[in-house]
């Protein structure tokens, strides 16, 4: 089960290694992660990133949960994307985030939905979610749009990212140009 703090510290052996390299679906591959769509785990898959999103008085992986059984948000419109990074060694979703049309501008595409959990920031996670989103988005527009209020860390991690701070655009605080 991939409870709240339940995933073990990432292994990284030969076997990890060779597990994440073989893996069909991996978009991108380190050691101990494995970055793939999300499909295939929803919305259940979700249930610890929530719980523990929630707990931090961030909502976003909440939206996307009720969204996703809905109907109205399932990143699969021409263009769109929702990956998951996953503990090569529990299977556990361990980090979400999600590419779609920017509804604010004509276009564009937006990072959403992006969450990782906080036992396992700080270790690249977030930087390779982000990496195969904007590396996704390079051959389908030329502006990526994010908000980054969900936390105080977002901002800055954006803006790391080559982002840039934009004002006057409802619901967006940053862009990236290609």
């Amino acid at each position: 089960s991939c409870r709240r703090g339940s995933a073990p510290a990432p292994q990284r052996g030969k076997e990890a290694r060779d597990r994440c390299r073989t893996t069909r679906r991996t978009l991108i591959a380190m050691d101990w992660i494995e970055i793939g769509s999300a499909v295939p785990v929803m919305p259940d898959g979700l249930t610890g990133l929530e719980v523990e999103a929630r707990s931090s008085g961030v909502r976003n992986v909440t939206m996307l949960v009720d969204r996703w059984v809905d109907g109205s948000e399932r990143f699969d419109a021409p263009g769109e994307s929702l990956l998951v990074a996953r503990d090569s060694a529990s299977g556990c979703v361990i980090g979400v985030g999600g590419l779609s049309r920017c509804p604010d501008v004509a276009g564009a595409f937006r990072v959403r939905r992006f969450y990782v959990a906080e036992r396992w920031r700080r270790r690249g996670i977030a930087r390779a979610l982000a990496r195969a989103l904007i590396d996704d988005r390079s051959r389908r527009c030329d502006l990526l749009t994010c908000n980054a209020k969900a936390s105080g860390s977002a901002a800055p991690f954006w803006e790391s990212m080559g982002f840039e701070r934009v004002d006057g655009i409802d619901g967006i605080t940053h862009q990236l140009p290609s």
